[in-house]
C-alpha cells in the first residue's frame, strides 16, 4: 500500500537506492506533499528519517522486531513530530521544481506578475513577430539562460534567453548596459526589457536598451493614474477620502479622475 509518512517509507525502501540525494530529489519536486508535510520540514527531517529506517532494516534481517516497528504497523506508518519552521517561499520553491523536474509544476513564476506583463508590456514571445526591424518595444520575463561573451575590446556582453508565460524570446545585452545591469541578469531572476527589435534573422531578437528588475515596472513605466467614480451613489465623504489620499501621497505621476454618470 501507499507509504504514510517519511520515516514509513525509509523504514521499507532499499536505502542504498533511496538514498538521501533521491529524498532531497522526491521532496523539492513536490512528490512527497501526500505526507502533509510543508517541504522545508521535510528537508530538515531527512537525516532523522535515513537514520530509523536504516535501524529498522537491520533489526528486521537479523530476524528481530523493536517496539518502533510494532507501532509503525498499528499506527499506519511511523512519524516524528515535525520541526516547527516556516515553508519555503514560492520562489524557493519553484526554483526546486525547475531543478529537479525540468519545468515548473505547481505554478509559474511568472504568474503573479500577469496583470503587470498585460498592462506594461508592448510585446511577448507569440507577438514580437509582428514587429518591423528597429521598432522599440517593452516585454517581461524570466531569465532561463545566459551566455557571456567578450567582444573584440575585452568588454563583456551577454545573449540572454528569457521566458514569458508564452514562449521564449532572446535578448542581446550590449556592454555597456550590461555593466550597468549585470547584478539583476541571473538566472530564474524575472526582468522586464526595453530594447528595439532585430528582425534581421529569420528569428527576431530584442536589442536591451534598458532592464530593471520586474517588481519596479510599475514604479518607473506608469505614465498616469486613472480613478474612475460612479456618480450613482458617490458620497462626499468618499471623495474627501480620495483627496485625503492624494495629497500625503504625492508623487509626480499624474492623476485623472473620472466621473461616470449612468448614461
Amino acid at each position: 500500500g501507499a507509504f504514510k509518512s517519511l520515516f514509513d517509507l525509509t523504514s521499507h525502501v532499499d536505502l542504498r537506492v533511496t538514498n538521501r540525494k533521491v529524498l532531497e530529489s522526491l521532496i523539492k519536486s513536490g512528490s512527497m506533499e501526500c505526507f502533509g508535510l510543508k517541504r522545508s520540514q521535510m528537508m530538515v527531517m531527512i537525516d532523522r528519517a535515513l537514520e530509523t529506517g536504516s535501524t529498522l532494516q537491520k533489526d528486521r534481517t537479523r530476524g528481530q522486531s523493536n517496539l518502533f516497528d510494532l507501532l509503525s504497523e498499528e499506527e499506519g506508518g511511523l512519524s516524528e513530530k515535525p520541526p516547527e519552521i516556516e515553508e519555503w517561499n514560492e520562489t524557493q520553491l519553484l526554483a526546486y521544481e525547475k531543478e529537479t523536474l525540468g519545468f515548473y509544476l505547481s505554478s509559474h513564476p511568472l504568474a503573479r506578475f500577469e496583470r503587470l506583463l498585460r498592462v506594461y508590456s508592448k510585446a511577448d514571445s507569440l507577438t514580437l513577430s509582428e514587429f518591423q526591424d528597429q521598432a522599440e518595444v517593452t516585454v517581461g520575463g524570466l531569465i532561463e539562460s545566459i551566455k557571456e561573451i567578450l567582444t573584440r575590446k575585452q568588454t563583456k556582453m551577454a545573449f540572454l534567453s528569457v521566458q514569458d508565460l508564452k514562449g521564449t524570446i532572446e535578448v542581446v545585452v550590449f556592454p555597456d548596459l550590461y555593466e550597468k545591469v549585470k547584478g539583476i541578469i541571473t538566472a530564474d531572476n524575472t526582468v522586464f526589457i526595453k530594447g528595439k527589435v532585430d528582425a534581421k534573422e529569420e528569428t527576431r531578437k530584442i536589442l536591451a536598451s534598458d532592464i530593471i528588475s520586474l517588481e519596479d515596472v510599475s514604479r518607473f513605466y506608469t505614465q498616469a493614474v486613472i480613478v474612475d467614480l460612479k456618480t450613482v451613489g458617490l458620497e462626499t465623504e468618499n471623495l474627501t477620502k480620495l483627496k485625503e489620499l492624494l495629497t500625503v501621497c504625492k508623487g509626480k505621476t499624474p492623476v485623472h479622475i473620472n466621473f461616470r454618470t449612468p448614461d
